[in-house]
């Protein structure tokens, strides 16, 4: 029995293809949301998701949640923004079917922009998602959280088609969330404080890798974006850094010049 596992908030607009991707290839679908507003849920209930609520904040333990109540003995764990093809979906069942190995990797094809890209560290894209559940202990990592597991590992020959950066705004929404805790494992850590210098040399040096060594000129135009779209993340981690270090806070600075 195969459980496939989605992690949800406020994905109307990408669930519903995400759902219909794994249709025919899942036993199961496990939606495990985390305080959607919008349709999301009512999506999920559509293509008869099992809908799990998650109150937290850290990735590791939304997706914790999955090995939690899933009923399968194999998981697969699919983003809102991702697409499992027909020929992956077949070779998923039969590597399932055959057990050779306990865990499987696979490569994803990344769309941004609405282009492939093969640059700016689009390629090669490695993701493990497919377990046997007795052999995933945990995930681990407040972000870019990984699998713990244990057992032999296999690769798929099939890509997993992964679109993400859909336009500007929510290409930054969407990062909101992954600088702030970026931000706040720095100020755990006592970083030293952000300067000026700081906030500059982190844009430019995000930007180069992007487009320079990892030849995102290549990409066109569109390269020059994603490019751009790093190095505005990164500098949003040391911009939100800046605030945490601040004493007293800027909020409580507000509240005296109001005064």
């Amino acid at each position: 029995m195969l459980s496939v596992i989605i992690l949800t908030h406020n994905e109307e607009q990408m669930l519903p293809k995400a759902l219909e991707s794994v249709k025919n290839l899942a036993d199961e679908i496990l939606v495990i949301d985390k305080k959607s507003t919008d349709s999301t849920l009512e999506i999920a209930k559509k293509f008869n998701a099992k809908l799990v609520k998650f109150e937290g904040e850290e990735f590791d333990q939304w997706r914790n949640l999955g090995i939690e109540h899933a009923k399968g003995d194999w998981l697969f764990y699919l983003d809102p923004d991702e697409r499992v093809t027909e020929n992956l979906a077949k070779e998923i069942r039969a590597v399932i079917d055959q057990e050779e190995n306990d865990v499987y990797k696979m490569k994803r094809q990344n769309y941004w922009w609405g282009k492939q890209f093969q640059y700016c560290g689009a390629s090669p894209d490695w993701v493990t998602r497919l377990f046997k559940k007795e052999k995933l202990q945990k995930w681990q990592g407040i972000i870019h959280e990984s699998p713990v597991y244990e057992g032999k590992v296999g690769e798929l020959e099939n890509s997993l088609v992964h679109f993400t950066h859909r336009d500007f705004v929510s290409g930054l929404k969407k990062s909101y969330q992954w600088t702030r805790m970026e931000a706040q494992l720095f100020y755990n850590a006592s970083h030293p404080p952000v300067k000026v210098k700081n906030l500059v040399s982190v844009f430019v040096k995000k930007f180069w890798q992007k487009y320079i060594s990892q030849k995102g000129y290549q990409e066109g135009v569109e390269g020059f974006i994603e490019s751009l779209v790093q190095a505005i993340n990164r500098f949003m981690v040391y911009v939100l850094l800046w605030e945490m270090q601040q004493e007293p806070s800027l909020e409580e600075k507000y509240k005296k010049l109001d005064n």
